[in-house]
């Protein structure tokens, strides 16, 4: 019996997958097989594919890999002149790039650096010093000799 209801939920879990791949809404599904929207959500993250490191590691292994059989099967034709064989070299080339993402821009780590400027002496500075020159300093404000 369990055998039964089991093989029931698999093929309704399966035709829902397949309305929400064709675009129907999650809520129009849910009303369809009377069934929550939540209950919908928790269908489709059942039945597809968990993405996670271990998945994206061996899906770029097998997507290098697929890359290496065409580059290997248009490289000679390439060489002897195919331009379209060219071209497509340089594609998979590039997608090879994209996947090891050898072309991400290099960091760069930006730092401020702080400096106190000095500013600029005032007319009555440069005047104030010529004086402290020719008669020497003059006391500080406020005090007389």
């Amino acid at each position: 019996m369990d055998e039964i209801v089991e093989l029931v939920d698999d093929q309704r879990d399966d035709q829902i997958v397949k309305l929400r791949l064709t675009g129907v809404g999650v809520r129009a599904i849910a009303k369809q097989f009377s069934i929550s929207t939540a209950e919908v959500e928790r269908v489709i993250d059942r039945m597809l594919a968990h993405i996670d490191a271990g998945f994206r590691v061996r899906t770029a292994r097998l997507e290098l890999e697929r890359l290496d059989l065409l580059h290997r099967a248009y490289f000679a034709k390439a060489l002897s002149g195919d331009t379209a064989a060219g071209q497509l070299l340089v594609r998979i080339a590039e997608r090879r790039s994209a996947l090891l993402a050898l072309d991400s821009p290099i960091r760069v780590d930006i730092v401020e650096r702080q400096h106190e400027v000095t500013p600029a002496p005032t007319s009555t500075d440069r005047i104030r010093a010529a004086i402290d020159r020719l008669t020497g300093p003059s006391p500080p404000a406020g005090k007389s000799h």
